[in-house]
């Protein structure tokens, strides 16, 4: 149990933080702007192109302005301009005739207009929400003018509104007045359009929504169960401020535009400048201004007139083309496959960091495709950006996982090939000592024959003498070589502990000197009549080593000199040959292990200086060497006395 407990675990660890972690940054500030970008660009590329038949815009624009300016004067127009153009279309089967202009003041011709208004019971007029209280006068005309709601009732909040002049909307325009007002977003972007606003208790429609009602106020009730708002035959998903999320065609003409100055001319008769009433017959005409750049909003389509979007908002009204906010239960379905890839990515950690990306990019796909299709099949919002976050955190996760484990096993590797290589080494230095252990026999019986065809052949020729010391030179220089690596391999396995006792000095370096038997040796040790504290046959190999490197590198009847003195508690041996030299740029280098001095022909492994450094090093000493090319080397070696060292 407790096994598969930690599989489980193992399983969903990288999911789970990746999905906390992306919660977290959920909340952070620049959080909701980011995700509004997302579903925006989402819903720019997820959007069908759209060709709507039910509504027509027309623009007051600047060329309207200008071509009617000897009809009807300057901007602003009188209402007279607005009664022609209402009859007009009323005269030739307009559905309907939506003004998204505000008549809330005075500009003459109201006369004409409110004759029109009567004659066409079909048009919709603005009104403008106000930051101010509302008097007695606005809130009893509000009280007309509004729609019938079954409280509770979503809606945006206003404490007051602009509303057309009383000769316009009379207790007899009941159900003709929308709210022309927009929340935008904390970015400012309109994504959101209010279906119902409430103010002093009185629910008035929106300019979209009271467009589809032309011919009267409908009952509104609001189901919360399923956060709809149904007015009539119809049912729209909201918000809390009971708003509905607008579907912008990704087209920038998804409704037919005709200049006013077109419905003017035609009004009026002018020669040639008819109309084909089919364009109007059984449509809304939403009547705007989009001149001079007047009321425009940013949409996540772009910046747009105030009047196409409420031509494009009573459209998707009318064709249910709104967007269906996010609900938990796709939600949760996106959730579900944004922690596929974290539960797939621990499984991952012995592959190339590749792999974990291509998981996780392969995880972000499928969510962009499934949103894709929510949105383009069901227009439902899904969940976007916390799931992709989710993702991407994962990914990490799973390339951190992978980086790691490949460090881990690097090392598992590097590990694996010290541990062989050491104990190949191993086997390397026990082969080596064992030969050299075997090796040290045959040289000690053969220097003791060299020793007694020394005796016999006392008065032998001086070349038969000579090669004798050639051959008891070489025979030596031999065991010093054994002895050194036995030596190391002493010194770097610490298995026999240097034996510390008062060691004399002047009869060790004698019977060194006589051992050497090199022709020109000169023994000066008469400073040197005293004890040191060390290992005597550790000793015996340092100066063995120093003396068979000066006679090796001295040409033969080269000179050679052993000497010294005590001062302040430590005791000097110098070491002088009259050999080849060596370099100042080798010179700081012959303590080194298997260093060589370039240049040199004499035979050895580049391992005695090393040793005599380690060893001298190890009685609290040191050592240094002088030297020149040409002038010979002198090794200075300095030990402390056995006083000095608490005998």
């Amino acid at each position: 149990m407790p096994s598969a407990m930690a599989r489980f675990v193992r399983l969903i660890w990288v999911s789970c933080t990746s999905l906390a972690l992306a919660w977290a940054l959920s909340l952070t500030p620049g959080y909701q702007r980011l995700e509004w970008w997302a579903l925006d660009a989402q819903q720019r590329i997820a959007a069908e192109r759209q060709t709507f038949t039910d509504a027509v815009i027309v623009e007051i624009d600047e060329a309207s302005l200008r071509e009617l300016q000897p009809f009807f004067g300057a901007w602003p127009w009188r209402r007279d301009a607005y009664a022609l153009a209402l009859d007009y279309l009323g005269d030739i089967g307009a559905r309907s005739v939506t003004f998204d202009i505000l008549f809330s003041e005075p500009r003459g011709g109201e006369t004409e207009f409110h004759d029109a208004l009567s004659r066409n019971r079909n048009a919709i007029l603005a009104a403008s929400a106000l930051n101010r209280a509302a008097d007695n006068a606005d809130i009893g005309r509000l009280a007309a003018l509004g729609w019938p709601a079954r409280p509770p009732l979503p809606a945006m909040r206003w404490t007051a509104a602009a509303l057309p002049l009383a000769g316009f909307a009379d207790p007899s325009a009941s159900g003709r007045v929308g709210m022309s007002s927009v929340a935008v977003a904390a970015d400012g972007v309109l994504r959101n359009m209010p279906l119902m606003h409430e103010i002093g208790g009185v629910h008035l429609p929106s300019l979209a929504l009271a467009s589809l009602f032309p011919g009267g106020a409908p009952q509104v009730e609001f189901s919360a169960g399923a956060n709809k708002l149904r007015i009539g035959g119809h049912a729209w998903p909201v918000n809390g401020d009971g708003a509905v999320r607008l579907l912008f065609p990704p087209n920038a003409d998804p409704l037919p535009i005709v200049p006013f100055s077109a419905v003017a001319a035609a009004a009026l008769g002018m020669p040639g400048r008819t109309l084909d009433p089919a364009l109007f017959a059984g449509k809304t005409v939403f009547i705007g201004n989009t001149a001079l750049f007047s009321d425009r909003v940013n949409t996540p389509r772009g910046n747009m007139n105030g009047v196409h979007v409420m031509a494009i908002a009573y459209e998707g009204l009318l064709h249910d083309l709104v967007v269906r906010p996010q609900g938990w239960g796709w939600g949760s379905l996106l959730l579900l496959l944004a922690a596929l890839p974290g539960a797939i990515q621990p499984a991952l950690r012995r592959t190339s960091a590749a792999v974990p990306i291509l998981v996780g990019a392969a995880g972000a796909m499928v969510l962009l495709g499934v949103n894709f299709a929510l949105f383009r099949v069901l227009h439902q919002q899904g969940m976007l950006l916390l799931p992709l976050l989710a993702v991407a955190l994962s990914t990490l996760f799973g390339v951190g996982i992978a980086v790691r484990e490949k460090a881990w096993r690097r090392a598992d590797d590097a590990i694996a090939r010290a541990d062989s290589e050491t104990e190949l080494a191993r086997k390397q230095q026990r082969f080596v000592a064992m030969v050299s252990h075997e090796f040290r026999t045959p040289l000690a019986i053969i220097d003791a024959s060299l020793q007694s065809l020394k005796r016999l052949a006392r008065h032998a020729p001086d070349e038969v003498l000579t090669r004798h010391r050639k051959i008891q030179r070489a025979n030596r220089r031999l065991e010093a070589l054994i002895n050194n690596h036995l030596t190391e391999d002493r010194l770097r396995r610490a298995a026999h502990p240097p034996r510390m006792e008062a060691v004399d000095l002047h009869e060790l370096l004698a019977r060194t000197a006589r051992r050497a038997e090199w022709p020109e040796l000169e023994l000066r040790t008469e400073g040197l009549h005293s004890r040191v504290w060390g290992d005597e046959e550790l000793l015996r190999i340092v100066f063995s080593n120093l003396l068979d490197n000066a006679m090796k590198y001295s040409p033969d009847g080269g000179r050679i000199s052993v000497g010294g003195e005590t001062m302040d508690g430590f005791a000097e041996v110098r070491i002088a040959d009259s050999g080849i030299g060596i370099a100042a740029h080798d010179l700081t280098h012959v303590f080194d292990q298997y260093f060589r001095v370039q240049g040199t022909k004499a035979a050895g492994s580049g391992l005695g200086l090393y040793l005599v450094r380690q060893i001298v090093e190890l009685h609290g000493g040191s050592i240094r060497a002088e030297s020149a090319p040409g002038q010979g080397t002198r090794m200075i070696v300095r030990l402390p006395l056995a006083a000095a060292s608490g005998e």
